[in-house]
């Protein structure tokens, strides 16, 4: 119980929540705007870490299953998992369920900043002559919402986000893009 009660004292003191509502906004997705994993995907519908922590404190519950069929961008599930929780988390949106997982897999940091270093100079000696060809050019060619050449480079970055062989280190920088 007590990795609980540390992990609501760390978010309590993290996530700054003001405003004249502010007593409402616990519910809100608002205070994990400040919170490092919970800021990797901002999802209005979703609660807020320190909402799920207290829950989780209140009810009592420090071990065993949870289940939240509403899994949305994972807030319950990783909450759940950085007090030592198993989560089972569903949600409707496919997109969504590949954010929770991205969110909940354990990373190895030297591998991340190994990649890291390797796409960044992927793209420092990208050429044109180097864009894969997808449907993404036709989509924006009218369009105004990003310059020619960083479509390229965005697709080029895709291209090479695939192939990185480690699957959960390949959708890390998936979600990242």
């Amino acid at each position: 119980m007590r990795r609980s009660a540390t992990l609501t004292e760390h978010i309590r003191s993290n996530a700054q929540i003001v405003g004249p509502h502010k007593e409402c906004l616990g519910v809100t997705f608002q205070p994990n705007k400040n919170l490092g994993i919970h800021r990797w995907y901002p999802y209005v519908e979703g609660f807020s870490a320190l909402f799920v922590s207290n829950l989780l404190s209140e009810c009592g519950v420090s071990s065993g299953t949870l289940f939240d069929p509403f899994g949305g961008c994972g807030t319950t599930a990783v909450v759940a998992s950085l007090s030592g929780i198993e989560s089972v988390i569903t949600d409707v949106n496919p997109f969504m369920c590949f954010v929770t997982s991205a969110k909940t897999q354990r990373y190895q940091l030297s591998s991340l900043k190994q990649v890291k270093v390797h796409l960044k100079r992927k793209i420092e000696s990208y050429t044109s002559a180097q864009s894969p060809k997808d449907n993404l050019s036709t989509i924006f060619q009218d369009k105004n919402y990003f310059a020619n050449d960083a479509i390229c480079k965005i697709r080029f970055l895709k291209q090479c986000i695939a192939r990185i062989t480690n699957s959960s280190t390949r959708d890390f920088f998936k979600l990242a893009l």
